[in-house]
C-alpha cells in the first residue's frame, strides 16, 4: 500500500531562532518547504511496519527565551 502523510517542523519567524533541518539523519525523499511541512511517500507491505524520521535543531541567541 502506498501512504502519503505530512509531518510539521517548527518555522522561525525571527532571524534570532534558526531551524536547522538534518537531511542526513532524516528519512530519505523529505525535505520541508516554507512553512516546514514534511512529506513522504511509503511503501508499506500488507501487514509491514515503515518508519519514517525527522531530525532538526533550534539555535537561538542566548539572550533569547522562549
Amino acid at each position: 500500500r502506498q501512504i502519503h502523510f505530512t509531518e510539521r517542523i517548527p518555522v522561525s519567524e525571527v532571524e534570532q531562532v534558526v531551524i536547522d533541518f538534518d537531511d542526513s539523519e532524516s528519512t530519505p525523499g523529505s525535505e520541508p518547504d516554507d512553512n516546514g511541512f514534511v512529506k513522504w511517500d511509503l511503501e508499506i507491505p500488507p501487514g509491514g511496519r515503515e518508519t519514517a524520521r525527522i531530525r532538526y535543531t533550534v539555535k537561538t541567541r542566548k539572550d533569547i527565551d522562549f
